[in-house]
């Protein structure tokens, strides 16, 4: 925001700069310019330009920045989306598994001492698949 502040100064002092008349002989003796009043000064057209425009910069980059919110939100909600996904997908899967697995062969031994470490043994198996896949 501090560029754009810059920005409206030097096309301030760029226009308000009044070309100097060319130089010609005149009868009369130059005079001074009216004073301006301190209070009740008229507000500068320039001014007022310059105002607009800054604010229609600042409306601009609201609009942005809430776009930019809402795609970081989209983003995050497809992403939580295709994690319950696939959690759906390792659960079934777990299912299976367990359904499939002999308690008393060596890998069904050593899954129910892991499984006494969760609330249950679906729970267990979806970690354990998971972690199967993750090295693969």
């Amino acid at each position: 925001m501090d560029s754009i502040e810059r920005l409206l100064a030097q096309v301030k002092a760029q226009y308000s700069e009044t070309p100097a008349p060319p130089a010609s002989p005149s009868p009369l003796p130059p005079s001074s310019p009216p004073a301006k009043p301190t209070s009740g000064r008229q507000p500068d057209p320039l001014d007022s330009l310059l105002a607009e425009v800054k604010g229609q910069y600042e409306v601009q980059d609201a609009i942005a920045q809430e776009a930019q919110q809402q795609q970081l939100m989209a983003e995050q909600q497809r992403q939580a989306q295709a994690q319950q996904a696939r959690r759906d997908t390792l659960a079934r899967t777990a299912q299976d598994w367990l359904k499939n697995l002999d308690p008393l062969s060596t890998e069904g031994l050593w899954f129910n001492q892991f499984a006494e470490q969760y609330p249950s043994k679906l729970e267990a198996a979806i970690d354990y698949l998971a972690a199967l896949e993750a090295d693969q």
